[in-house]
């Protein structure tokens, strides 16, 4: 399997304080990623020492075959970028802002920008500085998607922008992955929108990849179980591998990991009359994955 992206035990501090710890992250070639955590998991530093804009205390990562501490003109070429907040020149205009995106990239197609902005609406004319957040979003995804990128990174690129507009959003990209099944890193609070693109999540806890597997794996291994007791809910310590419950009065929604037929047992044990296994929603399940977050769950990365 060839590799789009590749790290091996890639460490940043910021002072005393350890942003990402140790971080050995594969990315398949045609895949897309998911990469979840909450605010200050090491998300953002991540994906700026993959792009050599900020530099490793140690640990190496490679991008498109290329040391990301030096990569090349040919490389970057390949990359397209959606950073946090769509960091854009607010006295351009979108055609002017466009037109200096695409000095710097080879593959630039301009009649796909333009199409971009006929589909969100958006006269070429327009100062950046009188977009919304929104309207930036799309321009920044037009800009990124317009050079033809092998390679697209994207960090919380929905941030602060209404349900509209992020649907609009999600239909390029995935539009831009049908089309041509190229490789896609991204970050997002967003977890719905994960879901419906994502082949691949990491979940990042404290600089730390405590995740790394199939979507569809994550949510075969940590399921969700109503269960019901006779009497009111017992002690459940005996569960292993149990991160959250919710209890009320003789029942209780526990969320566990690695959910098999021991888990089963030691909750009939414990006086369960009543199992049932939920169908559950990928932010529920990261919601309650992060409450524990000390828990060992090396058995979800490779």
């Amino acid at each position: 399997m060839s590799w789009a992206i590749e790290t091996h035990g890639l460490t940043r501090y910021f002072g005393p304080i350890c942003a990402v710890d140790q971080l050995d992250l594969k990315v398949p070639e045609g895949c897309v990623y998911g990469l979840l955590g909450l605010n200050g998991s090491g998300k953002t530093s991540t994906i700026r020492m993959l792009l050599g804009l900020l530099s490793a205390t140690r640990g190496s990562s490679t991008v498109l075959g290329d040391d990301s501490r030096d990569l090349s003109k040919h490389v970057r070429d390949r990359i397209g970028y959606v950073p946090e907040g769509h960091l854009l020149y607010k006295w351009m205009t979108i055609c002017e802002i466009a037109s200096f995106q695409s000095r710097f990239f080879s593959r630039w197609d301009e009649d796909y920008f333009s199409e971009m902005m006929r589909h969100f609406k958006l006269d070429l004319k327009r100062k950046i500085r009188k977009l919304s957040a929104g309207q930036r979003a799309q321009v920044s995804l037009a800009l990124a998607l317009a050079i033809q990128p092998d390679l697209l990174i994207m960090d919380d690129p929905t941030m602060g922008v209404d349900p509209v507009v992020r649907r609009h959003f999600l239909e390029s990209m995935i539009r831009l992955i049908a089309e041509t099944g190229r490789t896609v890193l991204f970050s997002s609070h967003v977890l719905s929108d994960v879901e419906r693109v994502a082949d691949r999540i990491g979940i990042m806890q404290a600089g730390v990849l405590t995740v790394d597997c199939t979507l569809e794996e994550f949510k075969q291994r940590l399921r969700q179980v109503r269960v019901r007791f006779e009497t009111e809910v017992p002690s459940l310590d005996s569960v292993e591998g149990m991160v959250s419950a919710r209890i009320e009065k003789s029942e209780a929604i526990l969320t566990i990991v690695n959910y098999d037929g021991r888990s089963e047992e030691a909750l009939r044990s414990a006086g369960a009359v009543d199992l049932e296994l939920l169908e559950s929603a990928l932010e529920e399940l990261f919601i309650d994955y992060n409450i524990q977050g000390t828990t060992d769950f090396t058995a979800l990365t490779r």
